[in-house]
């Protein structure tokens, strides 16, 4: 905690371990979105080298919907928005993208691409957190800074 702290406080703190940071969640989601705002740039600023980066996931609306217990009233939104993604499917096939790799699809629930952040390490090897089990940016903060010191911990 008293890493999280010194962040907080503006003091530098410097990532022994890491040497990527990139969040991958909605635009929308509050703890991603924090986390960018308020630790990323003191992050960089401490860690010149550190390559930190933020991935919009587009979810699928029929999905985001039936997740947050709305969509009764919003039938129409989803149709559209589904016939706007299979429009765009068949103008990229159009293209002639034939070398492109093959996405699933975004109405595909096990498929459903996880909002979190991976970590990069120097030695090569990565960590996947996943940001559903986080309730506050610096809470993700708190586990980095930990991971952060297994890692060296690991190593030496």
């Amino acid at each position: 905690m008293r890493r999280v702290d010194r962040l907080i406080l503006g003091s530098p703190n410097v990532l022994r371990t890491i040497s990527g940071i990139k969040v991958l969640g909605r635009s929308d989601n509050p703890v991603a979105r924090d986390w960018m705002m308020q630790f990323a740039p003191g992050l960089r600023y401490s860690n010149p080298t550190l390559i930190c980066s933020f991935e919009a996931v587009k979810v699928s609306i029929s999905a985001s919907l039936e997740q947050s217990g709305e969509g009764d009233g919003e039938e129409a939104e989803v149709e559209q928005a589904e016939a706007q993604a299979k429009q765009e499917q068949e103008e990229a096939d159009a293209a002639g993208a034939e070398d492109a790799a093959v996405l699933p699809s975004p109405d595909d629930p096990d498929m459903a691409v996880a909002e979190r952040v991976n970590l990069q390490f120097t030695d090569g090897t990565s960590h996947v957190m996943n940001l559903a089990l986080y309730a506050y940016s610096h809470q993700v903060m708190q586990r980095i800074a930990e991971l952060d010191v297994e890692k060296g911990l690991s190593t030496t």
